[in-house]
């Protein structure tokens, strides 16, 4: 058969082909160290210490596992008890064939041929014959056939010799008491084995002479282990790619040294066995060399001394040494040469998709090798899915029964069948979830599931990187869907999806929001889950109403599971007796699920015809089957080490790689004290369990281990439910859940790697040890690459471990571990981490500041995701500038997190502006998180009845419906066209009943959606030609139609049919207000023809007409017995929606914007202007006018306990009032655009903005109302700050006063008051004692900022004061009016020295320190006036209005931005520029409006409108560094290396210039620490930082 290409076989993985596979290039180096024991202690004690550890950390700096399966190494007598040793090395070499990447096998020859075991099973023809030989040679089998016995259930039938302990009990007994019963029994197997072995060998000799046995039949009886597992490990290909052997020879050994018998085979008198050495010899002369090339064998000659081999001897400490460094480079050079070829099929596995796909494949191909019957179910989801699958709008499959019922082998023969049932170019997409870690959470199947479906069909997936982007994946998938539908080749797609229970729960995935629940014509979708787990099935149930597309896995006939159960034991040859065939029976009819099926014919196969029948349980349930299964591995390898291994397995969050399981149990004193109980460890500087245990005990459980990856590791798990939630409740309960986490945190520390010392004492032999456990080394990376394992492992393990003080140091409060996961994993990961730890943690002191942390990654959260992935300088600043200002409070965690994060910066190789305090939005604050996901503007919202989804509809012609628990979207719904520059969808409403969804765009289409489905119902054609100024929408509350506008009439739909039930004519002018009152009696409406109008639901006639407005009404509301219109002729009117009449007309200051009245009927709020009036409905009186916004109040909303009112205003800002007191509460200040719309659920505001794609949720509980602001209250952008960052000083709101707010009390300590006009600038001197302040009123006023006095009056100007500056020794100030003179003035004589006119309007001013006075004005040119000699002299250089002119320090340089793109640094004296750094690009309008330079002249830094503030090297003009910090700046300064300043929202801004000359590559600490002055040789690592002084 030709072996397929690269192209034919990627193709058949893309298309689902179910068939086997070459081999994965494997990640790990595993290596069957195999000679006998007594003579090589030296050798495998010099490996362990020096060898093994290299090994290890050279292959982990390469990315692979290291391994050694070292039979012989600790092994205790019980070991060979049942006469399996023999068996279970030949499995291991097998093992290290088949998965090592390189060498698999290196064997040490000494001088010693080794122990040559009985044969633990003779067939029954070969058994016989050598009866008879044997009789020949008058020998008495009556030994034989007492120890072997005959199993008939074989087939055919052999003899088994019997375990030790069936005759000789005490055999293994550790029992003290029982110590000489075991001596002396020991003593009688010995005499017994020697006899057995002896009959054995003449008797094959006499076989093979008589020619009835062939010689490899008459050898396997002579044969050493050693000499058996060479023999194995040359059965492959290319030996000396992987095979490496050591001989040693040490001559002249002395025969009376009592040594020399663990040296070589010798007799009782010291004379060698011949017999022995005749075996050897032939091994080592003839079998190695024909074997392996000279390249691969090493011999070395040595003279013996007293006592063997003696490290502390030269010759033989040479010969170690040589030894070790010989077995290093022989391994490097094969793992190399591996490496560089890798497979012949690497190609295959190219990509982490290839991978994944091909897991899944074998998973399927297991899944199918033991199936059998379950022809009736198969039938009916095969002909669901055919007969479907050209129809439109199909549902998927849904496949569901209970634990163990066999739906994952139904999937998986689904899918091997596919392409028989559905056409051989069929495309079959396959995932058994949570078998791999690319298929546990649903963002990683959805994305692996698309590309695999974009590689097959030759589809180009969205820019942007939507791989990572769960909202925008799933929305995007029905588009890719109905691609594939209309595929030109027909190919048709079948997406199976099974257990849907093993999700974990990243992105809520139980809810089935991203199932699509139609399927297009020519794609099926079959899914498989647990009927009672997380409400899968019953969320499926309510999303998809169609009986027929369900499929229930019922339990197995009796008569089938007996049918099964005889072909199973067939294909292996063996069978039951009579009366074990009805024990079998009769516990298959109490539970005939498969998998009991399964766990019996696992336990049956073992039984022989000679076990007795009362020995035999099989249980009668799954749990009672698997309980029984661990309690005879618990009889037969110890109960410690079961109970510790299948825990450690069991809580491991992802399963555990061999070399992990055998690291971790060998840190487990527990497991150590039970393994070395009568022995001794074999070396004493080093105690780990001996590798043969395990390897024992996986062997009896390996049916029910399974392979998976995780991490790019390949992990075992238990490989089902019922398995993992028996060894739950069996070995991780209480006290020892703890301990198992506890152990495996610490191995995930490397804790006790690189050489620490873990004490150990051997309770039962009463021997202490300081030993080394020889584990591997768990950086958080190596070098440059994620230690993956330790980043999903170590914080689940820490949590569980219940440890408090060990979760901060080591987990959540250690930056460099947080820092990891977010960037090796993702921001997503961490969440769910803390989400975890704060379920697990609530009601302790270590909560609250685990939701503070969880607060800031979920503010930090867009800019971490920022598109291209996680910016490794982002953690770090995002940490600092969210959690300083809780560092002192919280210094448990928080603090401890916040210096981790300061040092990570101090030590960072690239330059930064490092917070220096709070700087961005803080958690525990009212701003809960931002929802990113709209490409454009946010048109309209709406939140449901139970105020649980939101739904919003945007100019990106989308509609996204939004889970307000979680913050994630649960449908993108996109079926509105676009043609035009003002398309877009406008309008969204839901019904009460929460099942539909009503949308409306400009395409004239009106659309029914399922709310849970989010499917199409109906698309009603409709005139929206007005959508572009009004886009009302509402439901009727019983939910079954819909009111919308056509043209300038009102149509009334069914939403369940989609017919027009009415339609209401009337309005002569776009209708612009829409609403049904809370009884279904009423639609009320408004409309640009100034009229409301209330009509009947039920017949469609115009009840009442009003026109008392005259002007355009602007907002109309309903209550349950009024309807409030507002309007722009400054008037509201509350109308009785029953009679028409008018009951109040309110008249306000300003056109009414905005209405809304609250549920309890009692408070009605209007919008007007810039103020939040406060109306008593019934009566109609003002209660309260509210002052709080500085822009046209454009939405008002009323908290569902009436409670609160919220303003939103083109200011930017919201405002949060008591409806009783008029109180302001909040103001929620971040959503940088007008505020244009507002929700609110129960006591979450809602916000969004026709400026902005983006939607803020806001926290107004009673509780937050009683925080204390930690921001200041500025809303003028007129702020200066001190540069001790002791005082904000700012405008009040009332425009002339002057606040001085106290950055460490959070609190206004002085108003200002003096200025009887506007203040337009403010300016505070050098020293932080004075601010001076310009006003309209044409003065300036010098005050006194710690006492709040007014210093000094300085004589009135001609007009406005527009602007001030002082020079840097606070000695004299400049001031410029709105006429364009510019005045200076003396500080200390406080009187006016100069005057000049500007022929330009000024637009920005500075002052040299010797009173040289520049301006900018609007036309670009910059100005200096010298009062000295009265001359004027220009620079020029922008083309544009001057936006901000700052002076250096010692005044030589100026620093100028304008509306062009450009910062220029000038040489004042010689006005000559001295560089031009490019801000932007020369089409976009650039507005840097503070500039500021640093002390020494090194640096200049920026800050502009788009919420950056970058800082730039002087001497040659480079940007350093940039720094997003969430809100454009008020005013900027720089001390020191510090950028200081205010931000539009009320933040101080503190930036420290971390500054690093010559910018390196990041690097680990596993790299500085490993390559130390050799890399780094100077402290500073080639680095200059700038810190402050």
């Amino acid at each position: 058969m030709a072996v397929p290409t690269r192209e034919e076989l990627q193709h058949s993985l893309l298309c689902g082909h179910i068939i086997e596979l070459p081999p994965e290039p494997s990640k790990i180096v595993r290596i069957f160290i195999s000679s006998t024991f007594g003579d090589s202690v030296a050798e495998r004690n010099t490996l362990l210490q020096k060898a093994y550890p290299t090994l290890q950390q050279w292959c982990q700096r390469h990315g692979l596992d290291f391994q050694v399966v070292d039979m012989r190494w600790g092994v205790r007598s019980e070991a060979t008890v049942d006469h399996r040793i023999g068996e279970l090395c030949l499995r291991e070499i097998r093992t290290c064939q088949k998965i090592s990447a390189g060498p698999n096998f290196v064997c040490f020859l000494g001088q010693r041929y080794g122990y040559r075991p009985l044969t633990p099973e003779i067939e029954e023809k070969e058994f016989e014959i050598l009866r008879k030989c044997a009789k020949e040679c008058k020998l008495d089998d009556s030994l034989l056939l007492e120890w072997y016995k005959k199993d008939d259930n074989a087939v055919p039938p052999r003899y088994t010799l019997q375990p030790i302990t069936t005759k000789f009990e005490h055999y293994h007994d550790v029992d003290p008491a029982n110590q000489e019963l075991r001596e002396k029994q020991s003593s009688q197997w010995m005499d017994i084995f020697q006899k057995l072995v002896d009959f054995l060998r003449k008797a094959a000799e006499k076989a093979f002479q008589n020619e009835l046995i062939t010689e490899e039949t008459r050898y396997k009886y002579f044969m050493s282990v050693t000499e058996s597992e060479i023999r194995a490990a040359v059965d492959i290909d290319d030996v000396n790619q992987h095979c490496v052997c050591f001989m040693r020879t040490l001559n002249n050994v002395k025969e009376a040294d009592p040594a020399a018998h663990m040296y070589r085979d010798s007799d009782e008198h010291g004379k060698p066995k011949e017999e022995e050495q005749a075996l050897l010899e032939k091994v080592r002369n003839q079998f190695i060399p024909e074997h392996y090339n000279f390249t691969n064998v090493h011999s070395y000659d040595l003279e013996w001394m007293k006592g063997g081999i003696d490290p502390s001897e030269p010759e033989h400490k040479r010969y170690l040494e040589n030894f070790c460094v010989q077995f290093v480079t022989d391994i490097k050079r094969l793992v190399e040469g591996a490496v560089v070829a890798k497979s012949k099929w690497k190609y295959v596995y190219d990509s982490p998709l290839f991978v994944e796909i091909a897991h899944q494949t074998n998973f399927c191909l297991a899944k199918c090798t033991s199936f059998c019957g379950r022809e009736d179910i198969l039938n009916d989801i095969t002909q669901y899915v055919v007969n479907n699958h050209n129809k439109a709008g199909h549902k998927p499959a849904v496949v569901f029964g209970v634990s163990g019922s066999g739906k994952t082998s139904i999937m998986a023969i689904v899918a091997r069948d596919a392409h028989k049932n559905l056409g051989k170019n069929c495309v079959s997409v396959l995932r058994f979830l949570g078998t791999s870690s690319r298929s546990t959470s649903i963002l990683h199947v959805l994305g692996s599931v698309c590309q695999q479906i974009c590689r097959t069909y030759d589809i180009s997936t969205p820019t942007g990187n939507i791989w990572e982007n769960y909202n925008d994946l799933v929305a995007w998938i029905p588009s890719l869907l109905q691609q594939v539908s209309q595929d030109k080749s027909g190919r048709p797609l079948l997406i199976i999806l099974d257990s849907l229970d093993q999700l974990s729960e990243s992105h809520s995935p139980y809810g089935c929001n991203w199932l699509p629940k139609s399927c297009p014509p020519n794609v099926s979708i079959i899914v498989s889950t647990l009927p009672n787990e997380h409400s899968i099935l019953e969320n499926l149930l309510q999303s998809m109403v169609d009986d027929n597309n369900y499929f229930q896995v019922r339990p197995l006939q009796e008569g089938a599971g007996n049918e099964i159960f005889q072909t199973w034991m067939t294909g292996i040859n063996r069978q039951v007796t009579s009366a074990q065939k009805n024990i079998f029976k009769d516990a298959f009819s109490r539970c005939r699920q498969p998998l009991f099926l399964k766990l019996a014919f696992d336990q049956a196969r073992l039984w022989k015809s000679y076990t007795p029948i009362g020995n035999l349980n099989l249980g009668d349930s799954v749990r009672s089957a698997i309980g029984l299964l661990y309690e005879r591995l618990e009889k037969q390898h110890g109960k410690i080490l079961v109970s510790h291994a299948l825990g450690y397995i069991t809580a491991a969050r992802n399963g555990l790689t061999e070399a992990e399981l055998d690291d971790v149990l060998s840190i487990d004193d527990e497991v150590l004290d039970d393994v070395y109980q009568y022995w001794s460890p074999p070396n004493p500087d080093v105690v780990r369990i001996p590798p043969l245990l395990w390897a024992r005990l996986k062997y009896d459980l390996q049916e029910y281990l399974v392979n998976r990856h995780a991490n790019g590791k390949t992990v075992m798990a238990l490989y089902h439910r019922q398995f993992i939630e028996t060894a739950k409740d069996r070995y991780l309960k209480g006290a020892a859940k703890a301990a198992r986490h506890q152990i495996l945190a610490e191995f995930f520390l490397g804790k006790w790697s690189q050489g620490t010392i873990k004490p150990i004492h051997l309770s039962q032999r009463k021997e202490s040890y300081h030993a080394d456990r020889k584990v591997s080394y768990q950086p958080i990376k190596y070098r440059k690459v994620f230690n993956l394992r330790k980043l999903e492992e170590l914080p689940y393990h820490l949590l569980y471990a219940d440890n408090d003080e060990q979760l901060i140091e080591n987990g959540i409060g250690n930056f460099k571990l947080l820092d990891a996961v977010i960037r090796g994993l993702s921001v997503q990961d961490f969440l769910e981490d803390i989400n975890l730890m704060i379920s697990e943690k609530q009601g302790t002191d270590l909560c609250e500041e685990l939701v503070l942390i969880r607060g800031a990654i979920r503010l930090a959260r867009p800019t971490l995701e920022y598109v291209g992935g996680v910016n490794y300088e982002c953690v770090a600043l995002e940490i600092l500038g969210r959690l300083l200002q809780f560092a002192d409070k919280y210094p448990r965690c928080i603090g401890i997190l916040v210096a981790g994060a300061e040092d990570w910066c101090d030590r960072h190789r690239h330059s930064l502006l490092v917070p220096q305090r709070g700087c961005f939005p803080a958690p525990g604050g009212p701003l809960r998180t931002t929802l990113i996901g709209h490409q454009d503007d946010i048109l309209d919202m709406t939140v449901n009845q139970d105020k649980l989804l939101l739904v919003t509809a945007s100019r990106d012609y989308t509609v996204r419906v939004w889970n307000l628990e979680t913050d994630e979207v649960i449908h993108t719904l996109q079926a509105h066209s676009a043609s035009g520059d003002l398309d877009a969808v406008y309008c969204v409403a839901i019904t009460d009943n929460g099942k539909w969804l009503v949308s409306g765009a400009a395409d004239d289409t009106l659309i029914v959606w399922s709310l849970r489905t989010g499917e199409i119902i109906h698309k009603l054609p409709e005139s929206h030609c007005y959508y572009y100024l009004h886009a009302p929408l509402a439901t009727v509350h019983n939910s079954s139609m819909a009111v919308s506008v056509d043209g300038v009439r009102i149509s009334v739909h069914d939403i369940v049919d989609g017919k027009r039930m009415l339609t209401l004519k009337g309005h002569t002018n776009a209708v612009c207000g829409l609403h049904v009152t809370p009884d279904d009696k009423y639609i009320v409406s408004a409309s640009d023809d100034t009229t409301v109008k209330v009509w009947s639901l039920d017949t469609g006639d115009l009840l009442h007409d009003i026109t008392q407005h005259t002007d355009d009404i602007t907002s109309l509301t309903v209550s349950a017995n009024y309807a409030i219109s507002g309007s722009r002729d400054k008037t509201a009117l509350v109308i009785d929606v029953a009679t028409g009449n008018i009951v109040h007309k309110l008249d306000n200051q300003h056109p009414v914007s905005s209405v809304c009245v609250s549920p309890d009927e009692k408070c009605l709020a209007t919008g007007s202007g810039q103020e939040m009036m406060l109306w008593n409905l019934k009566s109609g009186e003002l209660q309260h006018t509210c002052a709080g916004h500085d822009g046209t109040i454009d939405c008002v909303c009323i908290s569902y306990d009436s409670k609160y009112v919220v303003s939103g205003a083109r200011d930017d800002i919201m405002v949060v009032w008591e409806t009783e007191t008029g109180k302001l509460v909040h103001t929620l200040e971040g959503q940088q655009a007008i505020v244009s719309h507002l929700a609110l659920a129960k006591y979450l505001v809602v916000s969004a903005s026709l400026k902005s794609p983006y939607i803020k949720l806001w926290n107004i509980t009673p509780e937050q109302a009683k925080e204390k602001r930690q921001t200041f209250p500025d809303k003028s952008g007129i702020v200066d700050v001190t540069t001790s960052c002791q005082y904000v000083v700012y405008r009040s709101d009332n425009g002339c006063d002057i606040k001085v707010w106290d950055i460490d009390d959070r609190e206004d300590k002085y108003t200002l008051v003096g200025h009887t006009a506007e203040v337009k600038c403010l300016v505070i001197t050098h020293d932080n004692k004075y601010v001076l302040s310009g006003s309209e009123d044409k003065s300036v006023i010098l005050w006194h900022i710690k006492s709040g006095e007014g210093m000094h009056i300085f004589p009135e100007q001609p007009a406005a004061i527009q602007h001030l500056n002082l020079n840097r020794n606070d000695t004299h100030f400049i001031s410029a009016c709105k006429d364009n003179n510019i005045t200076l003035w003396s500080m200390r004589e406080k009187s006016l020295k100069a005057v000049t006119l500007s022929s330009r309007p000024v637009t920005s001013v500075a002052l040299t320190n010797s009173s040289v006075m520049i301006y900018g004005t609007r036309d670009g040119i910059i100005c200096q006036y010298n009062p000295k000699n009265g001359k004027t002299h220009t620079m020029k250089g922008h083309k544009s209005t001057i936006q901000c002119l700052v002076l250096s320090d010692d005044s030589r340089m100026l620093a100028s931005s304008a509306m062009d793109p450009y910062i220029i640094i000038w040489n004042v004296d010689k006005r000559k520029k001295l560089k031009t750094i490019s801000v932007g690009s020369t089409d976009i309008q650039c507005d840097v409006n503070h500039l500021a330079f640093s002390g020494d002249n090194r640096f200049l830094s920026s800050a502009a409108s788009d919420k950056q503030v970058k800082l730039y090297r002087v001497q040659d003009g480079c940007l350093v560094t940039t720094q997003y910090v969430y809100s454009n700046l008020t005013s900027m300064k720089m001390k020191y290396y510090c950028i200081i300043g205010g931000t539009r929202i009320g933040q101080l801004l503190v930036l420290k210039i971390h500054y690093v000359e010559n910018e390196g590559d990041e690097c680990s600490d596993d790299d500085i620490s490993q390559f130390g002055s050799r890399m780094f040789p100077h402290t500073q690592r080639n680095s200059s930082c700038c810190t402050v002084l």
